[in-house]
């Protein structure tokens, strides 16, 4: 039952979770791949900046992929009003409650997949970053040191990994507090304006922590 709760949540959520995926896809690997061409155009000795179309226009694109990745962010409430939306929908109370599970198991077999569907996206953007930067690494000599020694004065990937952990929290802590305020409030109109003090609060307090984290271990 557990499982066949989750799978018809997937199922349900699909649509959501291709927009999302999409957006997800073309969010970081974008401000990534602007980053590396741009890298690479630098490292040529026989090019200038004027010649070079990814160090003129690759802040553009990086800004383009920086905006879909924000987007999708915010997008994590989908999937919680998409697992619980039985909450606030008289026609489907009746069917959710009489599948043999219990409610403990219920509960949780929507928030995990909610969540899963939030993050495994994200997850795999992050891994096609890894791969565009490793590439650029073995197709461009010297490109490695070059993020090492002009743009950060500490190792590349334990910051990435340090970037890509405190994401991932605060995206589960998003949606989970989004989780929160669905199942607490009575109305939809509560659970809306809920939701949305969710979304505007939550985030700024991830930067805020974010940033003195980021400062407190470099």
């Amino acid at each position: 039952p557990f499982w066949l709760n989750a799978r018809t949540r997937i199922i349900a959520n699909r649509k959501p979770l291709i927009v999302y995926s999409a957006l997800q896809l073309l969010g970081l690997p974008l401000v990534t791949l602007a980053a590396v061409l741009a890298c690479a155009e630098q490292l040529k000795p026989d090019l200038t900046e004027e010649e070079g179309y990814w160090i003129q226009y690759g802040g553009m694109y990086a800004l383009l992929g920086a905006i879909f990745f924000i987007i999708s962010l915010l997008l994590g409430f989908l999937f919680a009003t998409g697992c619980f939306d039985y909450l606030f929908r008289k026609a489907k109370v009746d069917m959710t409650f009489a599948l043999p599970i219990n409610t403990s198991q219920r509960f949780f077999s929507d928030f995990l997949t909610g969540a899963a569907l939030y993050l495994v996206p994200f997850l795999l953007a992050c891994g096609l970053c890894y791969g565009i930067f490793e590439t650029g690494c073995l197709v461009q000599d010297g490109m490695r040191e070059f993020f090492r020694s002009e743009l950060f004065t500490y190792n590349v990937e334990l910051i990435a990994a340090k970037c890509i952990l405190m994401v991932a929290l605060g995206m589960l802590c998003l949606y989970a507090c989004t989780v929160f305020a669905m199942t607490c409030c009575g109305t939809p109109a509560e659970s809306l304006s809920s939701v949305i003090g969710v979304l505007f609060l939550v985030p700024i307090t991830i930067v805020i922590f974010g940033t003195v984290y980021l400062q407190n271990n470099m």
